[in-house]
């Protein structure tokens, strides 16, 4: 039977066919897309600004974005087919136009598009490279010279900038305060005085492109913060050991005699070392500087002859460090282990690598060598363990620590455990060097040296 269209039957669903001129096309709308800026026109030079791409498909959904620069010096996004990139605005002593282009296409293959033209206004660069050293309350910043600056702005505040949408509000943060101007630096690093111990200071710098270079006067966007804790101290159980400076720095950055111009209150002018230096520190035992130390036999006595020596106490902290021995397998001074403790109060909820209760040679964990020293009652103590960051500082040059005629037999060019868990992740803990590079957290199940400590009180 033939139908002609339309038929309509009692009882029977209609079916539109495309022969009867039911649903034969459909037409597919193209997406509507706008620009915004994360700035208003003029940009400012060396400013970091977002592109967002806000687009509409009323009848399906957006599948991509395509950006293009149209004109104006190149710059780099951050990415050219997300809604919303990144760029810095480029940098340059007159004012400049930058045009983007951004194409959307929708899940049926559609497209919409928009152009966008923004102005830079012109100016410099934000310094780089800025540095600053405390002494004391004092401190001495520098940067890289900037081209087109003629002065330079340090700003400070006593917390961070960060939060501030423009420098311009700086005196709204805690302690805000601006050196205006600063036409020393950075041929002279620029001295700050009279700080606060115990606080914590911030700092941005930056450049000033003047009226006669940049048309009118423009201050380039901000550097990066760095921050200062100025004269803090912790609490501490034990006497620390003082440093081994025997000369001050000076405002050029170069070791100088005591006292430094401009730069009093360091480390050689106080403390034992000052008294070292002087000649009327009283000391038990021998050391450079105001280190103290006594060699130790194995059973715990005082010797002279360091071939015999298989401790060394100092005698200021009255901490005891073992030393290392060649004819003892396990003592070796290049043997390293992995870290190891199942005290669940100190261990950061990791305990590290087990490699068994017995050492044999290297293959070992601290736990277990911890374990061997206190069997062998080395130096007559059972309380050996593994020392805390802070008093692994205490020797960290330890081969200036000590007279050549103490033979202190550490490995100085090494890393070696501590007892400390780095906060960042537990399956990390803190090592430290004895030739003065930065402490760094390390995995506990890599192999690394120990200097096992004693606190040296009576048994």
């Amino acid at each position: 039977m033939t139908l002609d269209c339309p038929w309509w039957l009692p009882g029977v669903v209609a079916i539109a066919l495309a022969g009867c001129g039911g649903a034969g096309t459909t037409s597919n709308e193209k997406p509507s897309v706008s620009i915004s800026v994360s700035a208003t026109s003029p940009l400012t030079a060396g400013a970091t600004i977002r592109l967002t791409a806000s687009a509409l498909d009323v009848d399906g959904t957006i599948s991509s974005y395509q950006w293009t620069q149209i004109s104006g010096t190149s710059v780099e996004l951050s990415s050219a087919t997300i809604a919303a990139p990144t760029f810095v605005a480029p940098v340059g002593v007159s004012a400049q136009s930058l045009v983007f282009n951004v194409v959307v296409t929708d899940n049926d293959g559609a497209t919409g598009s928009t152009s966008v033209s923004m102005s830079v206004a012109a100016g410099v660069a934000a310094p780089v490279n800025f540095w600053m050293r405390n002494v004391g309350t004092n401190a001495v910043t520098n940067w890289d010279a900037v081209d087109h600056a003629s002065t330079y702005n340090l700003y400070m505040a006593t917390e961070s900038f960060a939060s501030l949408s423009s420098l311009s509000s700086y005196a709204t943060l805690t302690d805000g305060y601006l050196f205006p101007d600063i036409t020393s630096a950075p041929a002279t690093p620029y001295q700050l005085t009279g700080l606060e111990t115990g606080t914590r200071y911030y700092f941005v710098v930056t450049a000033v492109c003047s009226a006669a270079v940049c048309g009118t006067r423009t201050e380039s966007v901000a550097s990066t913060e760095i921050t200062r804790l100025i004269g803090q101290t912790f609490p501490f159980t034990q006497a620390l050991q003082d440093t081994t400076l025997e000369t001050c720095i000076g405002t050029d950055g170069e070791w100088t005699d005591c006292p430094a111009d401009g730069l009093s209150g360091q480390d050689a002018q106080y403390g034992r070392t000052a008294g070292a230096l002087a000649g009327t520190l009283s000391k038990t035992g021998s050391g450079v500087a105001a280190m103290d130390f006594t060699l130790l036999d194995e059973d715990g006595n005082a010797v002279t002859d360091r071939s015999a020596a298989h401790c060394l106490k100092d005698n200021h902290s009255g901490l005891i460090w073992e030393l290392k021995n060649a004819d003892d397998i396990v003592r070796t001074d290049g043997n390293r282990f992995s870290w190891y403790s199942a005290v669940a109060t100190t261990n950061g909820g990791q305990a590290g690598l087990y490699y068994g209760s017995e050492c044999s040679g290297d293959v070992c964990n601290t736990a277990s060598y911890n374990n061997y020293l206190d069997g062998l009652a080395l130096c007559g103590r059972t309380d050996w363990r593994l020392p805390t960051v802070a008093e692994l500082r205490g020797v960290s040059d330890v081969g200036g620590l000590c007279d050549e005629d103490d033979a202190c037999l550490y490995d100085t060019h090494a890393w070696y455990w501590s007892a400390d868990s780095w906060a960042g992740d537990a399956t990390q803990a803190w090592i430290v060097s004895l030739d003065g590079r930065p402490d760094t957290p390390y995995s506990k199940e890599l192999p690394r040296q120990v200097m096992m400590v004693s606190d040296g009180g009576s048994q």
